[in-house]
């Protein structure tokens, strides 16, 4: 009973903390926002490798194929601290912001099968910057005003099976959710209210990824570790652009479609009973809009 009161809070916890404001930094006006990684921080630990990486305790976010191999019931969460300073010759700014950057459950189901569930944020808007023009007193005469929230989170869960000795396959799937506003308010010296321009953005979308990973021995104390993932990602999004000024407003909704694939390539060598001793991962991504 006190396990699922456990599960139960952290899950609450979880969806309060991706609700919040993630970044700070003004790179997440372009597109969807500043992406996050999908690793753990074993993973990251290890240069972000994943797509050959197997643990029977330890979770793997790049291969599906992976959970085969866990043997323990698994609870996971990851916090992400940003620290950013931005500087020009006469400006110095810092920011900082934190965040939980997963969370995830995972349990065998069988000697040969486990499952995994989870939330994660995969994308964060978050900016304000100002931008004023001054006449040549000094005094300024234009000031506008750039700011954006909003974040893109997922909830996913997979499974991978061994179908027989050393090789696995899995197969994971998620659905994508969340809401982006940028907004760009105008103020002038000789116009009496100011100009605010308002871009909402509602995105949906879900993916799907099959991943197989394959370990043999080639001697004594020497085992190769192979891996790769392929990502499928579908994504609509249905912009509103909105225009409010003194003279006229401007109301007009648009709907864009993409889709993105990302293959992942892994090869290990380690010696039996230890980490792997070197492990090479390659990923490879293309976007197409429609």
């Amino acid at each position: 009973m006190i396990k699922k009161i456990i599960f139960f809070l952290a899950v609450v916890i979880s969806a309060q903390a991706f609700s919040q404001r993630s970044t700070s930094s003004p790179y997440s006006y372009f597109g969807v926002g500043e992406e996050f990684g999908t690793r753990t921080v074993e993973q990251i630990s290890m240069g972000s490798i994943g797509a050959a990486y197997s643990s029977n305790r330890y979770l793997n976010f790049a291969n599906p194929a992976s959970l085969s191999e866990l043997r323990f019931a698994t609870y996971v969460f990851g916090v992400l601290n940003n620290e950013l300073t931005i500087k020009d010759a006469d400006i110095k700014q810092s920011t900082n912001s934190t965040n939980l950057s997963y969370f995830s459950f995972a349990f065998p189901v069988s000697k040969k099968m486990g499952v995994i569930f989870g939330m994660q944020p995969t994308s964060s808007v978050g900016y304000s910057l100002i931008n004023t023009l001054s006449d040549l007193d000094g005094d300024p005469i234009e000031i506008t005003q750039f700011s954006g929230t909003g974040d893109v989170n997922r909830i996913y869960g997979g499974f991978g099976l061994k179908l027989f000795k050393g090789f696995s396959v899995g197969l994971e799937a998620d659905f994508l959710f969340g809401n982006i506003q940028n907004n760009v308010l105008n103020a002038r010296e000789e116009v009496t209210l100011a100009t605010k321009n308002i871009e909402d953005s509602n995105i949906r979308g879900g993916s799907v990824k099959l991943g197989a990973q394959y370990k043999t021995t080639i001697t004594k104390d020497l085992n190769l570790h192979v891996g790769v993932s392929f990502k499928f990602l579908f994504v609509e999004i249905n912009r509103t652009f909105l225009i409010l000024n003194k003279y006229f407003t401007f109301n007009k909704t648009l709907e864009f479609f993409c889709h993105q694939t990302k293959t992942s390539r892994g090869i290990g060598l380690g010696s039996f009973g230890s980490a792997v001793l070197r492990i090479n991962n390659i990923d490879k991504r293309k976007w197409v809009g429609v």
